[in-house]
């Protein structure tokens, strides 16, 4: 089976909360125990997409001359 994507489990997430403030749920429940769990694993998710502390790879931007004024941009 599939891994569930990032959009999935925040999806999931919204609905047990709505559900929980709607219904008034107390901390505790299987409900709130699950946003709790899936909390974890989307945060888990982002730190691993966070970039590292490496020097960017992108080539530097180059000014552009703008011949019709004759200057830089």
């Amino acid at each position: 089976m599939a891994e569930p994507t990032t959009k999935e489990l925040q999806g999931e997430r919204n609905r047990l909360w709505a559900e929980a403030r709607l219904k008034g749920l107390p901390a505790g429940t299987p409900q709130r125990d699950r946003i709790a769990e899936l909390d974890a694993i989307i945060r888990e998710r982002k730190q691993a997409k966070k970039p590292t502390d490496a020097p960017s790879l992108l080539p530097f931007r180059r000014q552009r001359t703008d011949k019709r004024h004759g200057g830089t941009q």
